[in-house]
């Protein structure tokens, strides 16, 4: 395929530009009215009669340039036209009890104990007063603890729901995934919490779409009914994402084994399961003798009707759109070019949601797709001349085929899966060849399970259980494959601009025997170079010497802090709570790698409760940690016992006590000041007296000062005021037990005089952090307040003189 010939694809061309312009639209610090949308695309229109007085080579440079400048200003006003009020009402609503009435757009989903609802509000009731108000919500709804039965939601109903409204929060830390980002490049404009059924009120049970309410769903729910009956466990949950994309049931542990093998794309339903469904509705009416003319619409209807059974998801959107491309092609007996129906479903697919273009599951579909198009007829070429007379030569040729299929896949999305899941799989082009093959099988014996099953029990459960068979298989060489060693790179520190130099390296070697477009790569390839050497490094990579740098990292209800030090060493405070499912990654251990962080010089255990130490067998095993200062109190519990073995056993922990100085830190001084000699070292002390022994620490560098206390509280506050008086003085308050009402009294505050306080709390704890009385006594001191779960991460640097926050959002 020649790249040169770019008249043979103008609508990739048109969404690329279409593209760059929602990209530049989404991060402008300014917003376009209306009106001003009118005029930004009209301007260019006005110069077209000043073009055509022009000579014809001036003439056809200007007029490209037009209209790539119209495209992009088209993308921009898409994307910005989205974001319209219904921001501004979430946001003015945000954490009071609110009242929206809305429709049900999809079928509920109980996963985790709880049902999540996408609504399609139309009211909103506040403060006594009724307004418009036109937002998609993911309306979350907890139920009660007890047995009591909960009321069915299906699609189309109208409800009145009672609960809090919020925004999807943005990035917990810096480099880390933003919910916010995914939930607007899904149409999801808030969130919504339902604390209980009863505040939920059906207000008309029929609604929407007779054809989705009557046809899809029902059949949605069929299929799934029928994969429930014929295979079972964690082979179910697997068929289940593979054929109509529902993984929600799917382990942690299965997901990790994927995503480590490289194969995590085939969880969600792919696109090259419409090509199997394309395929077989031809097969059905081929031996039905339907006339060959009239396949098209009967096949289309099908792709469509699968489209919305698998929830309308980025890959099969494109992939039906492609589809129908090639089938109106044929219809009117013209070829459409492949990259040229790449670029019309990116087209359709930004008319109905230009936000899209920054959902991973919509840039890994195309990026994949755009790869194998333009990568595998150049892997391709040797293959074909390689001699494959004999049967065993025949398979040896299909099976580089195969390979390189999977080598153009991996490498044209090689940046995307960097950069969204920070690791790459070494292992993921070997295991590909077996799994995708052996799952589109899956999915064809999925389809043959589900028409069967209304039909004839005996036949669907027959090939239920050879599907089963073929989805252990696949379950265990995803497993074996992520179990060798080295089957992953990490690659937490890929930056954003990485990706330009990478791509112009692959434009190079696809130019390769074209002279002229050869230097045109050569050309982008050095600029793009350029820019990433010189581009300058963002914060959450960056880091200096001579600065001390603290990160409260937003771990969720628990506390871990890291301290970047002057002199290039490194120190945790705390890790932070472990995962709550095994197979799931905390966001610390993350966190650090991004920083670049290879060793800890000093961990400082505060206390043993878990949501201060849970996190540290993950700490242990992907850094060196060269020294641990504990209280050495530890409660004598089984569930303790791991912890106790860890801590004892590593070569160079210490137990501290008050009046303790750190010194091996340089340019830094690390003062212990709690607990106190008798407070410590008590290996059999209650977990509920753990708080009171926390490690209280503050750490000085120059005229720079911060107080870390654990979760100290009121009792422990007491003999520090007491005892310390002026040293307890700091610029900065990590508040003790995240806010609890049981410390940060008023003395305290007048002892340490902190400029800022920062809270390290998780969102909708059930705790009730921070306390109300607890912010009134920081805003009755004139405090400044940091919180992890409204701001993320909270960051702040000091030269030793004074400190400067850290605005990485």
């Amino acid at each position: 395929m020649d790249l040169s010939s770019r008249h043979k694809w103008p609508a990739l061309s048109v969404a690329c530009l279409i593209a760059t312009g929602i990209a530049a639209g989404q991060y402008l610090p300014f917003r376009f009215s209306p009106p001003a949308c009118i005029l930004l695309l009209a301007l260019p229109v006005a110069i077209i009669p000043a073009l055509l007085r022009m000579r014809r080579r001036s003439t056809d440079l200007a007029a490209s340039f037009v209209a790539m400048l119209i495209c992009a200003l088209l993308g921009v006003v898409l994307v910005q036209q989205r974001a319209g009020g219904e921001d501004r009402e979430i946001f003015a609503a945000e954490g009071r009890t609110v009242v929206v009435i809305g429709q049900v757009v999809q079928p509920p989903d109980p996963g985790g104990g709880k049902i999540r609802l996408q609504i399609r509000s139309r009211w909103l009731l506040r403060d006594s007063l009724t307004t418009p108000f036109s937002a998609t919500l993911l309306v979350v709804i907890i139920p009660p603890k007890t047995s009591a039965p909960v009321s069915a939601f299906t699609y189309g109903m109208t409800l009145a729901l009672r609960g809090t409204l919020e925004r999807p929060r943005d990035s917990r830390n810096p480099g880390e995934f933003s919910p916010r980002q995914y939930y607007t490049a899904n149409g999801i404009e808030g969130l919504m919490t339902v604390r209980a059924p009863d505040q939920v009120l059906v207000l008309q049970s029929v609604g929407g779409w007779w054809f989705l309410r009557e046809v899809v769903f029902p059949l949605r729910r069929s299929i799934l009914a029928g994969i429930d009956a014929t295979v079972a466990g964690e082979e179910g949950e697997l068929l289940k994402g593979l054929l109509i994309g529902e993984r929600g049931g799917m382990s942690p542990l299965t997901r990790r084994a994927f995503m480590d093998s490289g194969v995590a794309h085939i969880l969600a339903v792919s696109g090259s399961n419409v090509a199997v469904v394309a395929g077989a509705l031809v097969f059905v009416l081929g031996v039905c003798r339907f006339p060959r003319r009239f396949v098209v619409l009967p096949v289309a209807l099908g792709l469509l009707l699968y489209m919305w059974l698998t929830g309308s998801q980025p890959p099969v959107v494109r992939a039906t759109i492609m589809a129908m491309t090639v089938l109106a092609g044929r219809m009117f007996r013209m070829r459409a070019h492949p990259l040229n129906s790449s670029g019309i479903a990116a087209l359709v697919m930004f008319a109905l949601e230009p936000r899209q273009l920054f959902d991973i599951g919509f840039q890994l579909s195309f990026g994949a797709v755009l790869s194998i198009i333009v990568l595998y007829p150049r892997l391709n070429a040797p293959i074909s001349r390689l001699s494959h007379r004999l049967w065993y030569g025949r398979v040896a040729v299909a099976m580089l085929r195969l390979a390189a299929i999977s080598v153009a896949a991996t490498v044209g999305t090689l940046p995307l899966t960097a950069l969204s899941f920070g690791r790459v799989s070494l292992i993921g082009i070997a295991a590909n060849m077996i799994i995708v093959p052996v799952s589109g099988v899956c999915v064809v014996l999925g389809m043959v399970t589900a028409s069967a099953a209304p039909l004839c029990t005996a036949v669907a459960a027959a090939y239920g259980t050879m599907n089963e068979i073929l989805l252990t298989a696949t379950l265990r060489v995803a497993e074996w494959c992520a179990a060798v060693p080295f089957a992953t790179v990490d690659a937490m520190r890929f930056r954003p601009v990485y990706i330009l130099p990478f791509y112009a390296f692959l434009f190079v070697l696809c130019s390769a025997g074209r002279p002229g477009q050869f230097r045109h790569a050569l050309v982008a390839f050095f600029l793009a170079l350029n820019a990433t050497v010189f581009a300058p490094e963002g914060r959450a990579y960056q880091r200096e010497r001579g600065i001390l740098r603290v990160s409260v990292v937003d771990v969720g209800q628990g506390d871990a802090v890291l301290l970047e030090c002057p002199a290039g060493e490194t120190i945790l405070v705390d890790a932070g709570p472990g995962p709550r499912e095994q197979g799931r990654e905390t966001p610390l251990v993350p966190f650090l790698k991004r920083r670049g962080v290879e060793r800890i010089d000093l961990l400082v255990l505060t206390h043993a409760h878990d949501d201060h130490a849970g996190a540290l067998p993950d700490v242990f095993s992907s850094f060196d940690v060269r020294r641990i200062i504990w209280n050495g109190s530890i409660p004598g519990t089984p569930s303790y016992a791991p912890l106790r073995s860890m801590l004892l056993s590593h070569r160079n922990q210490v137990h501290v006590r008050a009046g303790s100085l750190i010194r091996d830190i340089s340019l830094m001084r690390l003062y212990i000041l709690a607990p106190p000699a008798v407070a410590a070292g008590g290996s059999g002390s209650p977990a509920d007296n753990l708080n009171r022994s926390s490690v209280v620490m503050k750490v000085v560098f120059a005229d720079a000062s911060l107080l870390l206390t654990g979760d100290a509280e009121e009792n422990e506050e007491i003999p520090l005021v007491d005892s310390y008086a002026d040293l307890l003085r700091a610029d900065i308050l990590k508040v003790g037990h995240h806010g609890g009402k049981a410390g940060t009294s008023d003395s305290f505050l007048n002892a340490v005089q902190p400029s800022w306080a920062v809270l390290s709390v998780g969102r909708h704890n059930t705790f009730g952090h921070p306390s109300d009385a607890v912010l009134h006594r920081l805003a009755l001191h004139d405090i400044a307040v940091a919180r992890t779960d409204r701001d993320g991460a909270v960051i702040f640097e000091t030269d030793g003189n004074s400190w400067s926050r850290v605005l990485w959002q």
